[in-house]
Parts: structure tokens; sequence; C-alpha cells
């Protein structure tokens, strides 16, 4: 995933669960058995949503969605500030404020309409925040020093997210009913924590001895396990299904960051790139769809969604004669198999999406209606 810094990313997306599709191309069709060993599976297509933007300002980008299709993330206001806001179709945009400074970023949104992320306070401080419709955005807190940024909640309303401590290093944590608890580390300063399930599982990266980044699983009956690696030194977990299905990224042999699912069963698996080197994924559903990025064959930056054992380029899957320039990221996806991010709309202006799949029966109206394009179809194995 190639983070970087810890204020201001984004890896998540709260809720991860997902609706279950067969996975070919670019097309909404019935695959009839014959065509393969197992039984016909559908495809589908997506609409997509610009999301628009804070009133006067031209960019946003999306970070989260629960099931209820409300979205969160970030957007630049009339100042010229950056600023956590709510999205739902009923109301649109709305900026959900700071702590008393002037930027804010929302990261996470659970099924209860709470959301977190991180704003600055008055101090000019920025601190993980809790908000909630009756009592606006809370501060959570640190764990002992100035800063905390929290990056996901469950249905439980437990918050994760890093934190520095007394001696200023940023560690891992878990927030429940006012209490902020350090998660640890594999032996050296810093650690950060990016999800969490609603059975209270969390997962995240922390430094191990030698000072390499790796993915860990936190439980409360193991405290926090190493995932290993795809043959390389570092690695990051970025999202955790009910399942205890885990992704994020990971280095291979040769040094380059793929993206990665994780089970007790099967361990680490490398999810592919789109015919690129470089791939990351963000968010896992409760039926195994992922979500991130990954580069193409002529290295540009490319949305990507996989399933079925395989990765899509987002910008293939949806609705002809939508007029977007580019998917660059999908962050997060829900229960109904929706799909946020952001990318260049038809004006090429920076913009957070919503992509909602085409139920089948009129997917394959618009199939024979002409208004999607053949681009093929992959067999699917049982």
């Amino acid at each position: 995933m190639g983070q970087t810094s810890t204020v201001g990313r984004k890896v998540r997306r709260s809720s991860h669960r997902g609706w279950l599709r067969g996975g070919t191309v670019a097309v909404a069709l019935w695959v009839a058995g014959s065509l393969g060993a197992g039984p016909a599976q559908a495809v589908s297509l997506y609409t997509i949503t610009d999301l628009g933007t804070l009133p006067g300002v031209s960019w946003s980008r999306a970070t989260g969605i629960n099931n209820h299709g409300q979205v969160v993330g970030v957007a630049e206001n009339a100042s010229g500030d950056e600023r956590a806001f709510l999205w739902t179709s009923g109301s649109g945009m709305v900026d959900l404020g700071t702590l008393g400074g002037d930027w804010s970023l929302a990261s996470g949104i659970n099924n209860h309409g709470q959301v977190v992320g991180v704003a600055e306070n008055a101090s000019g401080n920025r601190r993980a925040f809790l908000w909630t419709s009756e009592s606006g955005m809370v501060d959570l807190g640190t764990l002992g020093g100035d800063w905390s940024l929290a990056s996901g909640i469950n249905d439980h309303g437990q918050v994760v997210g890093e934190a520095e401590n007394a001696r200023g290093r940023g560690r891992a944590f878990l927030w429940n009913s006012g209490t902020m608890t350090e998660l640890g580390t594999f032996g050296r300063s810093w650690s950060e924590a990016f999800d969490i399930n609603d059975h209270g599982q969390v997962v995240g990266w922390a430094e191990n001895a030698r000072g390499y980044d790796r993915a860990f699983l936190w439980t409360s009956e193991s405290g926090m396990v190493d995932l290993g690696t795809l043959g390389g030194d570092r690695s990051r977990a970025s999202g955790i299904n009910n399942h205890g299905q885990v992704v994020g990224w990971a280095e291979n042999a040769g040094g380059q960051g793929r993206a990665f699912l994780w089970t007790s069963e099967s361990g680490m698996v490398d999810l592919g790139t789109l015919g690129g080197d470089l791939s990351l994924a963000y968010d896992i559903n409760d039926h195994g769809q992922v979500v991130g990025w990954a580069r193409n064959a002529s290295g540009g930056m490319r949305a990507f969604l996989y399933e079925g054992g395989t990765m899509f380029d987002l910008m293939t899957l949806l609705v002809s004669g939508h007029g977007w320039q580019l998917l660059g990221e999908a962050t997060a996806i829900n229960d109904r198999g929706q799909i946020v991010g952001w990318g260049l709309n038809p004006d090429r202006e920076l913009r957070g999406f919503l992509l909602t799949p085409v139920p089948l029966p009129a997917a394959v109206w618009l199939f024979g209606a002409g208004l999607v394009g053949l681009a093929g179809f992959a067999r699917r194995r049982s």
C-alpha cells in the first residue's frame, strides 16, 4: 500500500459485507452452465454517482460506506481547508466540522451512522474523533501524547486507530466505551490499527525487531499475531470482514508491493495486478469481494474489484455513457456491493464516487438494448 504518512491517509472502510456475484468481465448476463464446469453465474455492472463537493470547491474523496449507503470522506471547503463529510442520497454532502481547528477527515462509518476520523483541535493537534448525529464530534483522546487518529469502527461502537504515547511513539489502539487501550508492537516503536470487525478482531501493522512494518491480526485472546509477507520484508493489513478474512499489501520476493488476501486456512495469497507491478487492497466484505487499486500494463493507477479469483478494472464494469475519465482508488465496499472511492469525473475534476450494482434483470435489459458492449467472458469454475 505504499503508505508513508499516518494522518490524512485512508485505508479502510467500515462495513465489510457484500453482495455475492460471479466474477467475469464488463458485461451483465447469465452465463449458461454449459460454458463451464460450475453452475450459471451472473455478472454485475455498476452505475456511478458523483458525490459532489462542499459549497464553493471542486474536489472530494470518499473513504467509507455503510450498508445504508451513507458515505464518508474528505472534501475541500470554500476556505481551502480539508473537511470531513457525510453524504446521503437525501441530503447530499454535509460538513461534519472539526474539533476547534481548521482540518478534518472522516475515515469510517458503521451501520448506526457513527463516523470516525481525525480532526484538528484548537491547539492545532490532530485528534481521533467519533461523530454522532446526537453529540456531534467528540475527541477520543490519546495514549498520553499530543495526537491520535481513528481509522475504523464496528457496529458495537469500538474504534481503532493510532495514537501518540507519552514517549512520543505512535501505537495502535482500541477505544471502547470511553477507554483507549494500546495494542502493542512487534518489539519496536510504532504500530497502527486500520480496521475492526464485529467480533473485535483488529488488523493493521506494527514494526518488528528488524524495523520492518508487518501486517498483524489482534484478538483479545491471542494479542498481536504477525501475518507474514509474500516473500519480502514488509506488509500491512488494512481490512477485515466478519469471517476473519484479511486484506492489505505485502512485498513479494522481488520487493514489489502486492494486494493480498489472508485466511487462517490458506495464509497470505497474492491477488495479482492489472498488468503492472503494484497493487494494494483496502477492504473486503463478508462474501470475500475485495477492493483497492492496482497498476495496469501502462503503469496507470486503477481502482479494482477482486472476486472469484479475478481482478477487474472497475472502469470496465461501468454501464456505458458515464463519461468518467478515471477511477483511481476503490476504498470501501458494503453489504449491498456498493463501492466508494475517488476518480476523475467527465470534467476531469477529482471527485468521490459511489458505484451501485445494476440488478441482474436490469443489466440484462441494458445489454439487450445495446447500452453495454460485450467485452467477453471468462469461465468460472466451481
